[in-house]
């Protein structure tokens, strides 16, 4: 599949259950993100990740002038439809300990020191100033500055 593109990054993905049953590679874009919508994910569980994002792109629907959804349990923040986040409060980057799924390159950043994980609820957000989105294909490419405006993020690329 990847000769079909002579250059860039690429996601693959595989679908398993008790073996492979899918594995496909795509060009991979990070998407800029400019607003958020702030979402109570309820007793939603996505503890481990799986292929049915129904739940997301529902909630993606409720909201169709903005990018991404920041989901919250209990009052903290937790993460986006497809990526962890981390803060920064002037100091040092913080995640939040409560989350939808510990991805991977969260872990990964986690280990190194360079994030640190905290309880961040919608109460602390003034308290930081810029914003990052977290997955297995990114991490500090793209820093955001932000205004919270009611349930909404408004987000600025730094």
């Amino acid at each position: 599949v990847l000769t079909d593109y002579p250059e860039g990054l690429f996601k693959v993905r595989v679908d398993y259950d008790s073996a492979i049953t899918g594995i496909r590679a795509e060009l991979y874009e990070i998407q800029p993100h400019r607003k958020l919508s702030i979402m109570d994910a309820g007793d939603f569980d996505y503890s481990y990740k799986f292929a049915d994002r129904d739940f997301f792109r529902k909630s993606l629907e409720r909201y169709p002038d903005c990018d991404d959804i920041l989901f919250l349990k209990d009052g903290c923040l937790t993460d986006t439809t497809y990526c962890n986040i981390a803060l920064y409060n002037g100091e040092e980057w913080l995640t939040p300990a409560t989350l939808l799924l510990p991805g991977t390159k969260r872990s990964v950043l986690l280990r190194s020191g360079l994030l640190r994980e905290a309880t961040i609820t919608l109460a602390d957000l003034p308290g930081f100033e810029a914003i990052v989105f977290i997955n297995a294909m990114r991490d500090f490419e793209k820093k955001y500055t932000f205004v919270r405006d009611q349930n909404e993020l408004i987000l600025a690329e730094i």
